[in-house]
């Protein structure tokens, strides 16, 4: 039985690599102990959006690499938005000399990290229970239309600033520019800067497996809203414990296809060690309906809001279809970076996209680059990250002149 026992422990071990027993410090835990491994200050707060979903936000106050670094009080704020099934921990997921939030602090910024309604840090409100179905009937537009203003109000509040830098990975850019498209003066006004990674408003030409799962998914939402299971892709224990020992050695190449499915994965950017970290942080969780609007975007090749039937488009809406969003009524000084290799945010959309920023910074096209690349990719730093501190430092140098 001993010998069964050693076999089987030699198994397991050869299989999971040494992430049973001796797994990355930074898997799983929460983004403000990310930050403080890193020895770093971070701090938390809640944040209330108008339709009552409590909403958890990470700081970054200071960072430890620049001198007179060591308070955040007068210095410009940036905002960074994470993407769909991601969390505020994207932002720091990779060594400081690779993640943007560790970065920005370092270049010395004062450093928010968002997230949004049913991720890991969204599960809470002040009257509905995450175990209701009416938690999670909501989609990308009410993040923009409730969330991100919240929190962007709150930093504000909080740090006594006019505006601020906002930056958005995917999702969190698509919010923007429906946002900052609804409420243009809002915008105007608090925006600073609006800077796109991997930038989502059309998605008709998309080539990733999305297109394959398009026709279906928005059944496939209600038929889990009328079952009560209208979570989707929660992270949760269970999911932890098991990207914690199959992102690794001889299973690694299942977790490596899974993040591939719908966002593709570069293998050549990316840092192979570092996926258990990255996988045991996501999925962070979203709503069924959520993802069935991202595939609406796809069949209809529309930038529109959730199209919920006849009857709610006729409440919502005051039509029996819903609302186009317009980018081009966007005032804030808007800057696109994008890659060739990106399946979610395809070239060609992104065209589309630029032709309607009427106040464009700058478009950066980045041939080495798929969509998570620019927030996990080690070819990050030195490409979009160091353009996006170089843009924003302009901006923050000329307006001390002025």
């Amino acid at each position: 039985m001993k010998s069964l026992a050693l076999i089987g422990i030699c198994f397991i071990s050869n299989a999971f690599g040494s992430s049973i027993f001796n797994p990355d410090p930074d898997n799983s835990i929460p983004t403000c102990e990310l930050v403080r491994n890193k020895g770093y200050p971070c701090q938390q707060f809640n944040v209330t959006t108008k339709d009552g979903y409590i909403l958890t936000v990470h700081r970054i106050p200071n960072g430890v690499k620049s001198p007179g670094n060591s308070t955040s009080i007068g210095k410009p704020v940036v905002y960074l938005q994470h993407g769909l099934l991601d969390s505020s921990a994207t932002w720091v997921l990779n060594f400081p000399h690779q993640s943007l939030g560790f970065m920005l602090a370092d270049a010395g910024y004062d450093v928010w990290m968002g997230n949004v309604r049913g991720n890991n840090y969204g599960r809470a409100h002040l009257s509905i229970s995450p175990s209701s179905r009416a938690f999670w009937h909501f989609t990308f537009d009410e993040m923009a239309k409730f969330d991100v203003p919240a929190i962007t109000d709150y930093i504000l509040t909080k740090t006594s600033k006019n505006n601020l830098y906002y930056v958005g990975h995917s999702q969190g850019s698509l919010t923007g520019f429906i946002g900052f498209s609804i409420e243009p003066e809002w915008a105007k006004s608090t925006i600073k800067q609006f800077h796109a990674f991997a930038p989502i408003a059309w998605m008709g030409n998309s080539t990733s497996n999305l297109k394959y799962i398009a026709p279906y998914v928005n059944s496939l939402a209600y038929i889990l809203d009328l079952m009560g299971q209208t979570e989707l892709l929660p992270n949760n224990a269970a999911t932890k414990l098991l990207m914690g020992n199959l992102c690794y050695d001889m299973t690694d190449f299942i977790c490596e296809s899974m993040m591939t499915l719908l966002s593709g994965y570069d293998y050549q950017n990316m840092n192979g060690t570092r996926n258990t970290v990255y996988m045991t942080h996501n999925p962070a969780g979203t709503s069924a309906f959520n993802i069935a609007h991202f595939s609406q975007l796809y069949r209809t090749k529309k930038f529109q809001a959730m199209d919920w039937g006849a009857v709610e488009n006729l409440i919502g809406f005051g039509g029996s279809n819903p609302v186009e969003y317009q980018p081009n009524k966007i005032t804030v000084p808007t800057a696109l970076y994008w890659g060739t290799n990106d399946v979610l945010a395809n070239p060609p959309d992104v065209a589309q996209l630029q032709s309607q920023i009427k106040n464009l910074l700058g478009s950066y096209e980045y041939k080495d680059m798929d969509h998570i690349d620019f927030v996990w990719g080690l070819n990050a730093a030195a490409g979009p990250y160091q353009k996006l501190i170089e843009t924003i430092g302009a901006d923050v140098a000329a307006s001390a002149t002025q």
